[in-house]
């Protein structure tokens, strides 16, 4: 996890939990289940954050722009998918 761009932690996916991230007085709530990343909650206005899908595969994201917030996936399952073209 990274917070403008500096290491915050990590958190492994095995391990079912969650988190409050808080950043600047901003608070971010990531949960860890069944295998899976998701932000839960967050008070910044857009909320993109909480509207994008729980990730697992490696190099997956959520993030945060307004609380420079990024969660990434590392040493998480492959993906068998290549590339996604719309």
């Amino acid at each position: 996890m990274l917070i403008d761009g500096k290491e915050y932690g990590s958190y492994p996916l095995e391990q079912d939990g969650t988190y409050d991230i808080v950043i600047d007085g901003h608070t971010n709530t990531l949960q860890i289940k069944d295998g899976y990343a998701d932000m839960i909650s967050a008070d910044c206005p857009d909320q993109l954050c909480v509207k994008q899908r729980k990730i697992h595969y490696e190099n997956e994201t959520i993030v945060c722009l307004p609380n420079k917030l990024v969660v990434e996936i590392r040493g998480g399952e492959e993906s068998s998918v290549d590339a996604v073209v719309q």
